[in-house]
């Protein structure tokens, strides 16, 4: 289209031939741009090249700067990479999809580690596990129930206690019983045989040793109701040289309030019964001497008595007689066996000349020991005495308890 110059003198629109740039404005006025008229296209001419011609589409420019053009639009340049311009700003990228709540909420930052969080917080992450700790701590779990000490042998089976093989003199003690007597230090342990041994019995009272009572108990707590039980005991009861010794032994089952230290008198109380006899209590006596004016029946002497006490009464079930001391020497060695049964049936056996069970009872009674005691827990063992003028030796040799009330021992 034509235009007017400042002369006022149409000319030409500029063709793409370079010839025609030269003769396109006619004027008096001295040429200063012989390329160009500067007053048409002041902003044109700077933008082209010198070997190339002037551009008709002066937009289409910006395809260029892949030849170095970056610098022509330093802003419009980046705002296009943004779509793929992850390689200028490596690390800001992950950055971004968090949204920054990983900063708000710590806790949740876990849950986000499969991404690659992890290398954000490398120690958090395994501090979080407090939510599932129960594994850090499995003991607690079986956590030791109450039945590990029902009874004083934590190491013995709750309810059978086997010492059949006696016990070992390398023992500072009794255990798993409680010795308690009117005379120090006693019962204790003594050789089986004299000379070296390595097995010992349980000495309750001496021959040379008056007017003595003594005790061994263990502590026990039933887990039966019915109090069910099966004993053997194996025992001897001798005096060098001589075969008129006493007073006696006795099994017992107690509650008394004084507990494992309950000892009742000497002579023919034999350690349960007298002044300070125990109460309530279950006995099955072993009677080597007559006891004279005690409350005991004692018809004829050297019986096996069954006795119960309860409120400070003392009342006989059964009387037995039997010959029960072992010999004079002490090499023999007696047995008894006790059976008590939820039917409230009570069974003795006793064999004074040998450990093997006899075929028939001694004795066989009924009685209630769930009528005579409050809850499970008992005192039980042996107790026995000695006069002012009847000594014995009088031993524990082995011990076997149960509540199977049929055990076989």
């Amino acid at each position: 289209m034509p235009s007017s110059g400042p002369s006022g003198v149409e000319s030409e629109e500029p063709s793409d031939s370079p010839s025609q740039f030269p003769i396109s404005v006619s004027s008096s006025e001295p040429s200063s741009h012989p390329t160009g008229n500067p007053v048409s296209h002041p902003t044109s001419s700077p933008t082209l090249p010198p070997t190339v011609g002037p551009s008709r589409h002066p937009t289409a420019g910006p395809t260029l700067p892949p030849t170095g053009a970056p610098s022509r639009h330093p802003t419009s340049g980046p705002t296009l990479p943004l779509t793929g311009s992850p390689s200028r700003h490596p690390t800001p990228g992950p950055t971004l999809p968090p949204t920054g709540a990983p900063s708000r909420h710590p806790t949740p930052g876990p849950t986000l580690p499969p991404t690659g969080a992890p290398s954000r917080r490398p120690t958090p992450v395994p501090t979080l596990p407090p939510t599932g700790a129960p594994s850090r701590h499995p003991t607690p779990g079986p956590t030791l129930p109450p039945t590990r000490h029902p009874t004083p042998q934590p190491t013995l089976q709750p309810t059978r206690l086997d010492l059949s093989q006696g016990f070992a003199c390398a023992s500072t003690s009794i255990y798993p019983f409680t010795s308690n007597s009117t005379v120090s230090g006693y019962p204790k342990l003594v050789p089986m045989t004299t000379g070296t041994s390595s097995q010992c019995v349980i000495r309750l009272t001496p021959e040379n040793q008056i007017d003595m009572a003594s005790s061994a108990m263990l502590s026990y707590t039933f887990a039966n109701a019915n109090k069910a039980f099966s004993v053997s005991f194996g025992y001897r009861i001798y005096r060098e040289g001589n075969s008129d010794g006493g007073e006696g032994m006795a099994f017992v089952i107690h509650q008394d309030p004084r507990g494992i230290k309950a000892l009742g008198g000497a002579g023919g109380s034999l350690g349960f019964h007298g002044p300070q006899a125990i109460n309530p209590g279950f006995i099955v006596e072993l009677d080597t001497q007559p006891s004279g004016g005690k409350e005991l029946m004692d018809q004829g002497g050297r019986n096996i008595h069954i006795l119960v006490r309860k409120n400070q009464v003392l009342t006989e079930i059964s009387e037995t007689q039997k010959y029960m001391r072992t010999d004079t020497d002490g090499l023999a060695t007696g047995r008894v066996w006790i059976h008590y049964c939820s039917t409230q049936t009570l069974r003795v056996y006793l064999n004074n000349t040998g450990t093997a069970k006899p075929a028939a009872p001694v004795t066989t009674t009924q009685v209630n020991l769930n009528d005579l005691f409050v809850g499970q827990s008992v005192y039980l063992g042996l107790t026995a005495s000695t006069s002012s003028q009847k000594t014995d030796n009088q031993d524990m040799t082995t011990w076997q308890f149960s509540e199977d009330c049929n055990a076989t021992f």
